[in-house]
């Protein structure tokens, strides 16, 4: 059964407050005015815009300011019907206005209806002029005029002056005129802020001045009228406040063209449009329901809430008829829309629409005397429906401090509720006209009786003192939820308004809050493997072209421009749409919307780090300081997540507002998710022949340092093993290696199993499944074109990085490392300038660390110069035959043997010219080719052998001969200084005959000598002639060494005569100490030695031991028989004779 005496039946709402009016919906409709009620503010507007059909007045450009849902609509409305033909009207509206007292006659203008959005004025002025020409043209031809107005020529949207339109407007008025269709035009834009927003945002679209040509034409516009009336929600200078301090002057001066009506109705004409609005029946008042709202409306009225010039019998006897609202509601319910209403909430959407906990929800309970809707009731309504809002401005409502103290009380103690939500509004207002007086939270709650009041004002001393919920701060404070705070945060953030102006420039103050984390290909790195990133760079308009050169380590970029206004946007697009960027592949160009828009959140976010810098107060205030903060990070939020809006790049789902350029042409990018669909295109594109390696170990920019140590291992592997399956790996085991093996070599084709065995190879085409063909061809290209110069290891890395290869960092020396071992025998390398004999894998590793110290040659030979190579080859090879022509099979021989050269070798110069030249060519040798078929010819002294020179067997042969004598003889110069040695050793001690015999005669006088020795390097001399341990060689060399404190190796050729002089030195001192030591008794004494001895006359002696081996007896015994023989002529001249001769042979051995 329906419930017949709900609040809601007492209600006859009108159908014109059901909906807001809409100017031009509404203009042909009759009803749309019927119970409109004409104010007195209203009808003094009326008056002032009437007094401007004066043909001498001026004042015909009028704005009309008031806060939303205060009727200025309707108002307007009114005015248009005024000042047309007044047909639309009701009667009372139409005699609101005498215009015989006011002077003038009755107007007939043509209305132009404007409702305003964000788009251009003039295009939208012109559209709204046509359709009123068009509807009051019906019958007949229509004017030119319509076609020019819907089809303007000339200029593009945007580059208009304001001129045309006014030239258009004022043809207009001439054509009302003289047609006598009307006296002129009357137009009315509603919702003007949305033209002034547009214009703040697009200054250089210069629309601001078109409302000043306007002004001033309406001012000047004489017999023809020309009324112009704007509609706002608050003054220009709030919609100019972010714009430069020189555009607010002049944004000024423009609002100055237009007369001001404030469209402010009191608190007293208010409660009776809320009355006229309900339209209450009197009659169906609950019993006693009137008599109780005369009476709180008077205790509202003696509280000052309506104002000090409140007319009480006006309002006592309007009370009843706006059941059930309590009339203290009604001065909060106007100050709580003034402060925090929006478009879709208006007073009349509060009382007329089903929003939670809004009136009409409110009136579906029965129908009571004291069925009142009070302020808790306007809490809940408040919360639900400003709470979002009322919390990003905290700082001018305390409303998170609010709203904390109400949510967390018990929701069961109901009285203490309502008294919490009571003070918890008011404070939301802030405002002295409402003060929070003991008497008004009575009032408020429930004053229905003695006993009710006296409740009331009890529990709320218990919440003052019993449960310190509420706080006292005087009389002139009243009741609030928080106690006393020193700081005003409101009156700071005033302060900062006035100290920190809109930014001129947006641009630097954003760029370090974009983000600007690489963008990664996705769909492009799945396919291939490769890991490709464009770096994003967020640059002003004016510093494109530098952008472009800037140095990058990326594959692409992104380059967004940041475009203050709408002039450096054009600029912008036709940078991104020029020849310049036709040829840039690499890089995507986006254009946003000037950065206008963002100029109040910016300058929001400079104003709470001026408040938070500048309040040195907030340091004894945490609730202060812990707002300012909050409203700081707030503020930064909002303004992060308008910046995505703007210019943000990873919005995946929603829309982009880019405009997208790449090659010079605008291409459609609508989300994130295309933005990187795009960014693979163009790597695919960029690099076709790019390896696919499936591995995130090695196929990437940098390694970490465990896949490089993988990565080096790996290469020694395929330096040393690529004859073995797996490269020798176990099978069993799984090294990170391994699977760069799998994944790269194997899997790429590689490293296959072949007809001569395993071997790495470069796949064919039809089986180059992960493409690594082409880049290893193309560094064959590059080496070959060359022409046997050497190049650097950093240019064959960067031609693999370049397109279309676009090879990793990490993957380029594994390729080279698989490009030396296929081109084994044609590659040489060089380590700073110097030919490495061999490559391994602690060469590759120094090539990694440092690859701008290495280069590589490619090696082939031709013509003559394979007759050299195979003539060589023999020679150096003489069991071999050459697989195929490898010129390192014999520069790396001969560059290995004069590396092996003794060092004597390498400075001697007892060796032949031609052998030194070739010594000298091997040892400097830093190319191959160069060396082989340049430098060793002319050090043989023959001519070049240039690559394309006919076969030449004589002059080869005759080169091979030379360079085969100087290298024996180059590998004979050491053991030649050795049997020199062994040679002056021998004539030195007069031991002729084989070195075995000789050597151990020495030791047997050694021996006997070292029993008696004492001085140091005669015994040390002494052990060495002793020595029978070591070879010939080994002991010559030793011998060496310690007469010339240097192995002979090293000896230079002056060593040589220095040991013959220091051997002989030290075999006279041993020769001497032998002499005194020898004893007939002694071993050596018998047939095969004795000591010879004479003594001259002036005292002088020479003596020598004399020592026989069993082969020179008979020879001693036949020249002993000679000289008996000639001794026995003369035995005493004989013996004397013999005596001086045996004298001067000792004396000629002893020097």
């Amino acid at each position: 059964m329906l419930n017949t005496n709900r609040i809601a039946n007492l209600f006859d709402i009108q159908k014109r407050f059901i909906r807001s009016t809409h100017l031009e919906r509404d203009f042909d409709d009759h009803t749309a005015l019927r119970g409109y009620v004409v104010t007195p503010p209203a009808q003094e507007g009326f008056e002032r815009l009437l007094q401007g059909l004066n043909p001498k007045s001026g004042q015909r450009a009028w704005r009309v300011t008031g806060d939303y849902g205060t009727g200025k609509s309707s108002f307007a409305l009114a005015l248009a019907h005024l000042l047309s033909d007044g047909r639309g009207l009701p009667q009372d509206v139409r005699k609101c206005v005498d215009f015989r007292s006011l002077g003038v006659k009755r107007p007939n203008l043509l209305p132009v209806l404007v409702t305003g959005t964000r788009a251009a004025l003039g295009e939208t002025l012109r559209i709204a002029l046509a359709r009123s020409l068009e509807e009051l043209c019906k019958r007949g031809k229509p004017p030119q005029l319509i076609s020019r107005l819907r089809f303007p020529a000339g200029k593009k949207p945007g580059d208009q002056d304001g001129s045309e339109e006014i030239a258009l407007l004022l043809e207009a008025g001439r054509f009302l005129r003289q047609s006598g269709k009307a006296d002129g035009l009357v137009i009315i834009l509603d919702e003007m802020g949305k033209f002034l927003e547009f214009a703040a945002l697009h200054p250089d679209r210069q629309d601001i001045y078109l409302l000043q040509m306007l002004a001033e034409a309406a001012a000047r516009s004489g017999d023809t009228p020309i009324f112009v009336v704007g509609l706002l929600h608050q003054g220009f200078h709030a919609y100019a406040e972010q714009l430069a301090l020189t555009t607010q002057k002049e944004w000024d001066k423009v609002a100055g063209r237009f007369e001001e009506i404030l469209f402010n109705q009191p608190l007293e004409q208010t409660t009776a449009l809320v009355a006229n609005a309900l339209n209450i029946r009197r009659e169906k008042l609950p019993r006693g329901a009137t008599a109780r709202l005369e009476e709180e409306m008077a205790g509202a009225i003696g509280l000052g809430w309506y104002g000090v010039d409140a007319v009480r019998h006006r309002l006592t006897a309007i009370a009843p008829e706006i059941f059930p609202l309590h009339p203290t509601v009604i001065p909060v319910l106007v100050k709580l829309f003034s402060r925090f209403g929006q478009n879709e909430r208006s007073l009349y959407s509060f009382l007329l629409s089903n929003e939670p906990f809004a009136l009409q929800s409110f009136a579906e309970q029965p129908a009571k005397a004291d069925s009142f809707y009070r302020l808790h009731h306007l809490y809940d309504f408040a919360r639900a429906a400003f709470g979002h809002r009322l919390a990003l401005q905290t700082f001018r409502s305390h409303w998170n401090q609010i709203e904390s103290v109400v949510e967390s009380f018990p929701r069961d103690q109901v009285a203490e509720l309502q008294i919490l939500k009571t003070v918890a509004i008011l404070n939301l207002m802030d405002s002295p006209q409402l003060l929070t007086s003991e008497d008004a939270i009575t009032l408020a709650v429930d004053s229905t009786s003695q006993d009710a009041g006296a409740k009331v004002r009890r529990l709320l001393k218990s919440l003052q003192q019993c449960k310190t919920i509420l706080y006292y701060r005087g009389a002139a404070g009243g009741y609030c939820l928080w106690p006393h705070t020193s700081v005003n945060l409101e009156r700071a953030y005033q302060d900062a308004r006035n100290t920190v102006p809109p930014p001129k420039n947006i641009g630097p103050l954003i760029r370090e809050k974009l983000e600007t984390r690489p963008l990664v290909a996705r769909r492009h790195y799945i396919e291939t493997g490769n890991l490709r990133h464009f770096d994003v760079q967020f640059v002003p308009a004016a510093e494109l072209q530098e952008a472009l050169s800037a140095p990058t380590n990326a594959d692409g970029q992104v380059i967004v421009a940041l475009c203050e206004t709408e002039s450096e946007r054009s600029e912008a697009i036709e940078f991104a749409s020029s020849k310049t960027m036709a040829n840039r592949k690499e890089v995507l160009t986006a254009v946003p919307q000037s950065l206008q828009g963002l100029a109040s959140l910016v300058t929001e976010v400079q104003r709470w780090e001026w408040v938070l810098g500048n309040v040195p107060e907030l340091n004894h205030d945490n609730y202060a300081l812990e707002e300012a903060t909050r409203q700081l990070a707030a503020s930064r939020q909002v303004l992060t997540k308008r910046l995505q809006n703007y210019v943000g790049l990873r919005q995946f789902s929603e829309t982009l507002g880019l405009e997208w350029f790449y090659k010079s042409q605008s291409v459609s990018i609508g989300t994130g998710r295309a933005l990187l669909e795009k960014l693979s295109i163009v790597c695919d594109k960029l690099y076709p022949d790019a390896p696919k390696i499936q591995n995130e170990l090695v196929n990437r920019h940098e390694l970490s340092s465990a896949a490089a140590a993988a990565r080096l291992r790996l290469i020694e592997r395929l330096l040393q093993h690529s004859a073995e399956p797996y490269l020798g790996m176990d099978r069993a085991t799984n090294p990170p290696e391994k699977s760069m093996y799998l994944s790269v070599l194997k899997e790429a084709k590689l490293h296959q199993d072949g007809p001569e065995g395993w071997a790495a190879c470069i796949p064919g085409e039809d089986e180059d499944t992960r493409q690594v063909r082409p880049v290893l061809l193309r560094m064959q290209e590059v080496l070959e074109a060359a022409k046997g110069r050497r190049v650097k290891v950093t240019t064959l890395f960067a031609e693999m990085k370049s397109q279309p290869f676009g090879v990793r960092g990490g993957l380029c020396p594994l390729l080279l490392a698989v490009f030396a071992v296929i081109h084994e025998r044609d590659v040489a390398f060089y380590e700073q300038n110097s030919f490495m004999k061999q490559v391994t894998g602690q060469e590759f590793h120094r090539l990694i660390k440092a690859p701008e110290n290495f280069e590589v040659q490619y090696c082939r030979i031709a013509g003559v110069r394979t007759v050299v190579f195979e003539q060589l080859f023999k020679v150096l090879h003489p069991d071999k035959k050459p697989k195929s022509i490898d010129l390192l099979d014999i520069v790396r021989p001969l560059c290995v043997f004069a590396a092996q050269l003794p060092d004597f070798a390498k400075k001697t110069r007892r060796v032949s010219r031609t052998a030194s030249s070739v010594r000298d060519a091997l040892v400097r040798a830093e190319e191959p080719a160069t060396l082989l078929f340049q430098t060793l010819p002319e050090a043989c002294g023959c001519d070049h052998f240039e690559a394309d020179a006919p076969p030449s067997p004589p002059k080869v042969k005759k080169f091979v001969e030379r360079l085969r004598d100087s290298i024996e003889e180059l590998r004979a110069a050491f053991p030649q200084l050795l049997q020199t040695m062994k040679d002056e050793f021998q004539t030195c001690f007069n031991r002729p005959g084989n070195m075995e015999s000789a050597r151990t005669e020495v030791a047997h006088s050694a021996n006997r000598v070292l029993v008696s020795v004492k001085e140091p390097r005669l015994k040390a001399f002494c052990l060495r002639l002793a020595d029978r341990g070591l070879d010939d060689e080994q002991w010559i060399e030793s011998m060496g060494s310690f007469l010339c404190s240097k192995p002979p190796s090293k000896w230079i050729d002056n060593d040589l005569s220095e040991f013959e002089d220091e051997l002989h030195r030290c075999a006279r001192q041993f020769f001497r100490v032998e002499s005194t030591l020898f004893d007939e008794k002694s071993e050596l004494a018998g047939s095969q030695a004795m000591r010879v001895s004479i003594t001259c006359q002036d005292g002088s002696e020479v003596d020598k031991v004399v020592r026989l081996n069993d082969g020179e007896l008979k020879k001693v015994a036949t020249l002993q028989e000679k000289i008996r023989l000639v001794l026995g002529e003369d035995s005493r001249l004989g013996l004397v004779a013999a005596t001086r001769a045996i004298m001067a042979q000792m004396q000629g051995m002893k020097e």
